[in-house]
């Protein structure tokens, strides 16, 4: 999809990542605790986008890329 088709958010921090497990769970969809990051996961996949996270020793990036709907002509 070329960039012009596409919104992407992503929220960055500094801090020191998730740890491995918790981060792989999110990764896979397989989290299920609380509704924060499910409602977002399922909010993005209702208007047809993804929902990433990457983490690591320098914090966690949260990236939501979704198509730019256009009414039809």
């Amino acid at each position: 999809m070329p960039d012009t088709d596409r919104i992407v958010l992503e929220v960055k921090d500094k801090g020191k990542g998730l740890p491995a497990d918790f981060a792989e769970a999110l990764r896979k969809g397989e989290w299920r605790m609380g509704v924060g990051i499910a409602g977002m996961r399922e909010r993005v996949r209702m208007l047809g986008g993804t929902l990433e996270f990457e983490t690591g020793a320098g914090g966690t990036t949260v990236r939501a890329t979704v198509p730019i709907l256009r009414p039809e002509e």
